[in-house]
């Protein structure tokens, strides 16, 4: 059995950040909402910004949908997530905890502390429960089957960052230099089972037709408890093979890098749409590529680009539509045979067959909830699953979004390459003519994407610092806000899902600015459940779109999202720190409210 040891000082150091909490709530100003006054014969984005307590101060409405005892257990909950000792004994404790006092207590335990602060329910019923409780509270639900897969690094030493492209036909045109660059953000750190899983894949296919069937489950939960008002939300290793994703990242890392050596510098100029026919011929030609106008033309019919224009690189749907012609996604030139050739040839039949039913299980998902209306949020992972489920991610938009929006894709602000990826996206949504669903967050792996890029050797894709990273959430914010201006009504829909009160606060004055009403829709916010409650109820009571996001689950399978919310609030000590001075302030209020009715 593990030892479980905590240094003497951890609950007094605990004792002591109470004791400055309860001074620090004292000194905070005591006025409990905004001293603004709303006007006469204002617009909406005028009406609800004029209700806002834009300080986020006010008690009684931050925490007017939590029972005393939930406040009680946040209060506690919430400091302990900050404390090193804990978050860096977590598996063991949980793992002794169940060890010495048997699975019954152990999982009361959890649902009394950090399950039942941070997640919706084990069960649908439960969710169901919680989602309605949101509603009473005018906030909508992000509805997450909390269920995801990774990969080990037990192989991590059998495949390099390099080695992950060993296999792939590809010709002189890339050299080794750039082919050691492709693998960066591929899956060189194969983390878990990368054999066994092979062997036994039928048994995780089955398991995957399951989750596909509780993700639909969700929606039958969502629209008979809280109707339309609740978004679905997939993650993409919860319905195939990890190892699928990083190979098919791999892939589209190759074929930029073969497109990348042909125009470079001018990629993004291809992308979008900026280089002609004449000029892509020529740089071909430069390159030893012999290939005449006609050739080109009908090798672009084949990989499906614009043929007046090169944007799209890989269409997606015919994976959705058809498999059989996959192999004509994802051509570079071989200069040995001097022909295009497929990269795909790296995934045997079986694995052919699992993307295949990956992706049918995305579109199962996506399809069950447009019977209702109800939207599906694609969620973002690891940089080297990410860019093959952004790529899924926007095949679906294509598919789905002609009429409404359906799809969202997320963005994570903390990768350096955030505001061009959706520039990119935006752009292709845009000439395509399919509404563009965003929602953008900072990101949740930073501690685990720092530790790859240096155990591995490649440049970090995560932005340098938090300042940073804060600066590419409002640029992406300002750019989506200028496209919802520029486009159609309800082109554009875009959810900023953030608890950084000051990037809130700039995108509130941003709709302000811009006229957009809260009721559209257009702008949404989203925060997780559990945390950052003063934020959503007050953005909620002042009459904007908020959405708490709602994971659920078994225990055992929720804790890998347990333990990044602590590490989440580990790396934002003072929001804690204010958020719990708040929600001691709430429980004085009540103390004292009670008091003066019974005396």
């Amino acid at each position: 059995m593990p030892t479980l040891l905590l240094r003497p000082n951890t609950f007094t150091s605990l004792s002591s950040n109470f004791r400055s909490l309860i001074h620090l709530s004292y000194r905070m100003t005591s006025s409990n909402v905004s001293s603004q006054a709303p006007t006469v014969n204002i617009d909406e984005a005028e009406e609800c910004y004029s209700k806002l307590d834009l300080d986020f101060k006010s008690t009684k409405i931050a925490f007017k949908g939590k029972k005393t005892s939930e406040l009680i257990r946040g209060l506690i909950i919430l400091p302990l997530c900050t404390v090193p000792a804990l978050r860096k004994r977590e598996e063991r404790l949980m793992i002794g905890l169940k060890k010495v006092f048997g699975e019954k207590f152990y999982t009361k335990l959890l649902k009394l502390t950090f399950f039942g602060q941070f997640v919706g329910g084990e069960t649908i019923s439960e969710v169901q429960e919680t989602m309605k409780r949101l509603k009473k509270c005018g906030m909508k639900s992000i509805l997450d089957y909390c269920v995801e897969s990774d990969i080990s690094s037990n192989n991590a030493g059998e495949k390099s960052a390099k080695g992950t492209v060993e296999d792939k036909k590809v010709g002189s045109v890339v050299d080794s230099a750039t082919m050691e660059k492709a693998g960066e953000f591929c899956a060189a750190d194969y983390r878990k089972d990368f054999v066994s899983s092979r062997n036994n894949s039928s048994k995780k296919e089955v398991q995957f037709d399951k989750n596909c069937d509780v993700f639909c489950a969700g929606v039958d939960a969502a629209t008979s408890s809280v109707g339309t008002s609740a978004i679905n939300c997939v993650k993409l290793t919860a319905l195939g093979r990890p190892q699928l994703l990083v190979k098919l990242t791999d892939l589209i890392v190759q074929s930029n890098n073969f497109y990348k050596t042909l125009v470079s510098p001018l990629w993004e100029d291809l992308l979008l749409d900026k280089i002609k026919n004449e000029e892509f011929l020529m740089k071909t030609k430069n390159h030893g590529i012999q290939i005449d106008e006609t050739m080109m033309q009908k090798w672009l019919k084949t990989v499906d680009f614009n043929v007046k224009a090169f944007g799209n690189l890989y269409d997606w749907r015919k994976l959705i539509k058809e498999y059989n012609h996959s192999d004509q996604i994802f051509q570079v030139y071989n200069a040995k045979t001097k022909k295009m050739e497929s990269l795909l040839s790296c995934l045997t039949e079986t694995e052919s067959q699992e993307t295949a039913n990956m992706v049918n299980r995305i579109a199962r998902t996506i399809e069950y909830g447009k019977k209702y209306n109800l939207c599906t949020v694609i969620d973002a992972e690891q940089t080297y699953f990410q860019p093959a489920i952004s790529k899924l991610a926007m095949t679906m938009m294509r598919k789905y979004n002609k009429e409404n929006t359906l799809v969202f894709s997320t963005y994570q602000a903390y990768l350096k390459s955030c505001l061009r990826d959706v520039e990119l996206d935006l752009h292709l949504a845009k000439r395509e003519d399919f509404r563009f669903g965003c929602k953008v967050v900072r990101g949740a792996y930073a501690e685990q994407e720092r530790q790859r890029a240096a155990d591995l050797n490649y440049n970090d894709p995560i932005n340098a610092n938090i300042e940073a990273t804060a600066e590419m959430y409002n640029r992406v914010m300002q750019r989506m806000i200028k496209e919802c201006q520029e486009r159609s009504p309800r082109s554009i829909s875009v959810m900023a899902a953030t608890h950084n009160e000051q990037s809130i606060k700039q995108v509130i004055e941003m709709m302000r600015k811009a006229k957009i009403s809260p009721s559209s829709e257009i702008v949404s916010f989203g925060q997780l459940y559990g945390m950052c409650d003063q934020v959503s109820y007050s953005l909620a009571n002042a009459g904007y779109s908020v959405y708490k996001y709602v994971p659920y689950g078994p225990i055992d399978e929720v804790l890998p999202y347990l333990s990044r919310r602590a590490q989440e609030n580990a790396s934002v000590l003072g929001k804690i720190k204010r958020e719990v001075i708040l929600i001691f302030r709430e429980l004085m209020r009540r103390t004292f409210t009670l008091n003066g009715r019974l005396g």
